[in-house]
């Protein structure tokens, strides 16, 4: 038997969010002659479609005509309900449905200015000559629309269009003729038709153009036309090798994201872009150089060159990026020095040189980059040594050192860093010492020296670092903690948490002093190789006897049985 729920609402509700079952009807939605917003969602009752949503649901065929918001995921039927009266509707969201059409029959949408449809899996046509005032259109995931019906002349006020996996849609060429449009992104087509879509003049007020995961090999000239545009992202793009002539005289670039293409050379007029804030050449992984006119980009704030594996030298002036904030260099595996000129940077904050395998040291002068908070050096295996300088980086929170497995010491000053948060020193296994001064750094919480093998002892003052929260000391050779290390009250683990006292008795060592406290500390190993050679072999030994035991167990078994059989026969 199948209860039906009639939900009634009354003339004075303006807004109503529910989520319904195939059991609430909701017919009564047009007495609500007042409702100004709705939002529906069919709740999950089961794993598929048609566990939460029917056919046969109960829907009224009417919304009252003062709704202005109408949001509706996985609507049961195959045509939206219509608006009685004058139409008043100015954003639609369908999501995850199987509509068909949006209405049956002529339908007054000169209000509507926002219209998002999301995984709309039946849809095949759309006709957008309905909306003549629309300003935001988002389409994706609608796997079989095939034609967009823009008559020309119409849609002179969209600003934003955005078609994401709608692999079957046939033709984009209307977009050419959208004059107000000021930011198109397309993603999951191979947009082969792509130089049909960009403006043939300059009457383009195009300010964003994101273009996914395209088999274009080249830019259009054409593009030369869209002088207003800020924002490129040409992500994906694995055909494109490089960029039109005429690509740095749009001069009002302020983001060129070309992450995963094959670009092999930048134009040797980069330099134009004079208000470029970001550049994003993320695993461009044929570039071998970069122009020495980027050093012009005075207002440049992010330099991304990561996975660049060909790069093996920085132009001599990048210094001149004076207003460079992050400047990421993960992964260039060819790169062998960073020129001295970066140290005159006064507002570098980041830098990431994770996996510069081929990096050997950092420029002497690095202490002057007085504005650095991070510093990434993870898997810098041919790095030697840190240069002195760097502990006068006051405003530096986190010096990532993981893997760097030819470092062999640490500056003696490391204690002046006064802002630093975050010391990871795993897999440094030359590091034989932790100098005294990292007592000092009072903003300290994490110091992470796991598989630092060599490492056989911490600092008498440790206790001092007043905000250290995780301690990670695994596999290294540590035998005894420091007296004073009761006084990390801060200290976490997330697994168990061990009084004092069980560090004592757990790990075979001398007492600490002081009274008993809890200790909370993250991976905390402590045996030495003796006592982990003694565990296994217990380990071993308690093995053979059981074994031993199960089969004198079975013998005896057998012979029992063998006397029993013989007693009967």
């Amino acid at each position: 038997m199948v209860f039906v729920f009639e939900f009634q609402g009354t003339e004075e509700t303006r807004c109503i969010r529910m989520e319904v079952t195939p059991d609430i009807d909701l017919t009564g939605l047009l007495n609500m002659k007042n409702l100004r917003c709705l939002i529906v969602n069919y709740a999950t009752v089961g794993s598929s479609y048609s566990d939460y949503v029917r056919d046969n649901h109960k829907v009224c065929k009417y919304l009252p005509n003062a709704i202005r918001y109408l949001c509706w995921r996985r609507y049961p039927h195959r045509r939206l309900p219509k608006i009685s009266g004058a139409n008043n509707l100015v954003t639609l969201e369908i999501s995850d449905s199987k509509i068909e059409q949006l209405w049956e029959g002529g339908m007054d949408m000169r209000k509507l200015k926002y219209l998002v449809l999301h995984n709309t899996y039946c849809l095949r046509t759309c006709d957008l000559g309905l909306f003549p005032n629309l300003e935001s259109l988002y389409l994706l995931g609608c796997r079989k629309l095939v034609e967009l019906r823009a008559p020309t002349g119409c849609l002179k006020r969209l600003v934003y269009l955005s078609i994401c996996r709608c692999k079957r849609l046939r033709s984009l060429s209307f977009i050419k003729h959208l004059e107000p449009l000021q930011f198109l992104k397309l993603t999951g087509r191979n947009h082969k038709e792509f130089p049909d879509i960009i403006p043939a003049d300059s009457n383009s007020s195009l300010r964003g153009l994101h273009i996914y995961g395209s088999e274009i090999a080249e830019l259009p000239s054409s593009i030369e036309n869209l002088f207003k545009l800020v924002y490129l992202n040409l992500e994906h793009c694995g055909n494109l090798k490089s960029l039109p002539r005429s690509f740095c005289s749009l001069q009002r670039f302020k983001v060129i994201r070309l992450d995963y293409c094959d670009i092999e050379e930048l134009p040797g007029d980069l330099g134009k872009l004079e208000h470029l804030e970001e550049l994003s050449l993320k695993r461009c992984t044929l570039v071998k150089h970069l122009p020495d006119s980027i050093c012009k980009l005075k207002n440049l704030k992010t330099l991304t060159l990561h996975s660049s594996n060909f790069l093996e030298k920085l132009p001599d002036d990048l210094g001149q990026l004076e207003s460079l904030e992050v400047l990421d260099l993960a992964k260039c595996r060819g790169l062998r020095d960073i020129p001295r000129s970066i140290c005159i940077m006064k507002h570098l904050k980041s830098i990431i040189l994770e996996g510069c395998q081929a990096l050997e040291k950092l420029p002497e002068d690095v202490g002057q980059l007085e504005s650095l908070e991070k510093l990434d050096l993870s898997y810098c295996k041919c790095l030697r040594d840190l240069p002195s300088s760097i502990c006068k980086l006051k405003h530096l929170t986190s010096i990532i050192l993981q893997g760097c497995v030819g470092l062999e010491k640490l500056p003696d000053d490391l204690g002046k860093l006064e802002s630093l948060e975050v010391l990871n020193l795993t897999d440094c296994n030359k590091i034989r010492d932790i100098p005294g001064s990292i007592c000092k750094l009072k903003h300290l919480k994490t110091l992470n020296l796991q598989w630092c093998e060599k490492i056989d002892n911490l600092p008498e003052e440790l206790g001092d670092l007043e905000c250290l929260k995780e301690l990670n000391i695994d596999y290294t050779s540590i035998s005894q903690l420091p007296r004073n290390i009761s006084l990390l009250g801060h200290l976490q683990r997330k697994r168990e948490r061990l009084t004092e006292s069980s560090f004592v008795s757990a790990a075979g060592m001398k007492p600490i002093g002081g009274p008993a406290r809890k200790l909370e500390i993250k991976g905390l190993v402590m045996a030495g190789q003796n006592e982990r050679r003694f565990i296994i072999i217990i380990f071993l030994s308690m093995r053979f006897c059981m074994i031993f035991l199960c089969m004198f167990i079975c013998v005896l078994i057998y012979a029992l049985i063998y006397q029993y059989s013989l007693y009967i026969f």
